[in-house]
């Protein structure tokens, strides 16, 4: 039997929230700004659906299901109105009386000339800066040979229109005892509370920009200013 678990963010505490229902599976989960309810979905299947679940009581309460992808993860704008899921797809963010299936509002194209796709497209990781009101993201896919390396991308959180691509630096390190700047990956981006700054977790990209290789003393922090 599964369970979802409660962490007291003051004291730590970790503690059971009710059974984990089977209609209420998927292991990533959100909790919706200033509601009772969660929003779950699911890595690794297809399609990843979303799950509408309600809290009030502690223990998880399904509520309804839409047989959907949007992405294994999910990210919210900031007054809690909308959400932007992995694939891109922007939505409002679903009540118990959201119509099946979920109409999309809007969608985050890696090109200007990126022509409007039902699935999304695929992005490793998102942000939202509602400093800047943006959306940022990096788009990596075997499937675009124009990008054949990861892009990091800013968007207008409004209009969804592509502001601009940044680019980011090699990393001096050591690798099989040969030292020399190498090309690096981004796996994950963070834009700071100003909005001025966003923060790159990175390692190496190898030869082969489709099959990165993860070397364990690589990872590192890049922090770029994108105050300009």
């Amino acid at each position: 039997m599964k369970q979802k678990l409660s962490i007291n963010t003051t004291t730590g505490e970790i503690t059971p929230s009710g059974t984990y229902l089977d209609n209420m599976e998927g292991s990533t989960i959100l909790k919706i700004k200033n509601k009772p309810l969660l929003l779950t979905t699911r890595p690794n299947t297809s399609p990843n659906g979303l799950t509408l679940g309600d809290i009030t009581n502690g223990k998880p309460i399904f509520l309804k299901y839409w047989h959907q992808s949007f992405g294994e993860r999910l990210w919210q704008y900031p007054d809690g109105s909308m959400i932007v899921g992995k694939q891109g797809i922007v939505f409002k963010t679903p009540s118990v009386n959201t119509s099946d299936p979920i109409s999309h509002i809007g969608l985050l194209r890696p090109k200007t000339s990126s022509p409007e796709n039902e699935f999304g497209y695929h992005y490793s990781w998102l942000d939202l800066s509602p400093a800047t009101r943006s959306i940022w993201g990096l788009y990596h896919t075997i499937h675009d040979e124009e990008i054949p390396y990861p892009r990091i991308i800013e968007w207008d959180i409004n209009t969804y229109q592509i502001r601009r691509y940044v680019d980011y630096e090699d990393y001096y390190t050591t690798v099989n005892d040969v030292t020399d700047f190498y090309i690096t990956m981004p796996h994950y981006l963070f834009a700071s509370t100003e909005g001025n700054r966003i923060v790159l977790v990175k390692n190496l990209l190898s030869d082969d920009p489709y099959h990165p290789a993860i070397v364990g003393t690589a990872w590192h922090l890049e922090v770029m200013d994108v105050s300009n």
